[in-house]
Order: structure tokens, then sequence, then C-alpha cells
């Protein structure tokens, strides 16, 4: 089983309402610094990374459509989307949260170097459980 210095806490998921002004405020108002932004058609979503320049810890911002699974009502308190679990090794930590109770909801799934799954995890918490491919 991997041990757990062999994870780390790698973003904290929101999610908005308006992508745009949600990146407006943290990058003019706060001060983060826009990694990417990146079009998710399998959810019918968009994200987009911010970050300090010097913190290893980044926020991920989230977009669904209207018709996306992912999709529902803005209710002011529910911003928090998933927590972002990096796993060096992927399938022995998803194994562990499986046995725990906690099964994977969807994924695994890879696009480019990353692969991930997501897990709903203690009271309904996302989790995106992720980690790097060689190649």
């Amino acid at each position: 089983m991997e041990p757990a210095s062999n994870r780390q806490f790698g973003y904290t998921g929101l999610r908005v309402r308006d992508l745009d002004k949600a990146i407006e405020f943290f990058t003019n108002i706060l001060g983060m610094k826009l990694g990417e932004t990146v079009e998710t058609p399998w959810n019918k979503g968009k994200f987009a990374t911010l970050h300090y320049e010097k913190d290893k810890h980044a926020l991920e911002l989230s977009w669904y459509a209207k018709d996306s699974q992912h999709y529902t009502e803005f209710v002011e308190g529910d911003q928090l989307d998933h927590l972002g679990i990096y796993a060096e090794d992927f399938d022995s930590f998803l194994k562990k949260l499986d046995q725990a109770g906690y099964p994977v909801k969807i994924g695994p799934t890879q696009m480019g170097q990353f692969k991930w799954a997501h897990v709903k995890a203690y009271e309904g918490i996302w989790l995106n459980v992720y980690c790097q491919v060689d190649g």
C-alpha cells in the first residue's frame, strides 16, 4: 500500500456561476496568476487553474453548462466542488478508498500527461485523485 507521504494536497476546486468574472476577481483583486483555462467536453464544463507565484497549492475554478451531469442550481455556500489529491501510486490509493467504502464514481480518465478519477468521499465531498503518467 502506498504510504501517505506519496500523496499531497494539490488544489481546491470551487464551482462558479461565471468563470470570466471569477477569474477577474481572483487575478485583479486577489493578485493570483492564471495558469490555464481548459474546456472539458466530457462534462460540458470549463475550468481555470490559478495560483500565487511561490505557492504549490492551486485553486481550480469549475464551471458547468446547465445540461452537464455536474450542473446544480447555485446555492450560496455550495461552492466547494472538489479537492484534488495527487497520488504517486494512483491505483493503490483508489483501491484503499474503495476498501474504505468510497469507490470511484467517475473515471479513471486520462488526458495528456494526467490520469484522474473522481471519488465521492466522506459526507459527499468529491475527491479528484490524480497522477502524472509517463509518455
